[in-house]
């Protein structure tokens, strides 16, 4: 079973940034630049129409200066050797309050399948 905490534990390792589930600590002691943000998404039914399981989203948020695709290679590797699936991810700038810095984002999406009781 994927967890939360596993996936925390993992990104954290892989990626040496700061990682939140859900949304960014609002007790921070210094406002976090560099960081991971992820939650569960929604559930879709798999290709095939799979009446058994269903396919789980769990989506992943990366904020930091320059985020390379070294970085997004080694997070893709990490979650897929979790058991997640890699499906896609979408690349953004995002301002830095009032200032006239930007960080660079993107959102990469991935699942994994859970199987349905009873049936």
């Amino acid at each position: 079973m994927i967890n939360e905490q596993k996936i925390k534990q993992a990104i954290e390792a892989a990626t040496g940034l700061a990682v939140f589930y859900g949304e960014v600590s609002e007790d921070e002691e210094e406002p976090v630049e560099a960081y991971v943000l992820f939650f569960k998404g929604g559930m879709e039914r798999p290709e095939k129409g799979d009446q058994i399981s269903m396919l789980k989203r769990i989506v992943v948020y990366m904020c930091m200066e320059v985020i390379t695709d070294d970085i997004c290679l080694v997070l893709i590797d990490t979650l897929e050797n979790l058991g997640l699936r890699f499906r896609h991810s979408e690349a953004d700038r995002e301002q830095q309050g009032d200032t006239d810095a930007f960080l660079d984002t993107e959102v990469f999406t991935f699942t994994h399948l859970v199987k349905r009781r009873g049936c």
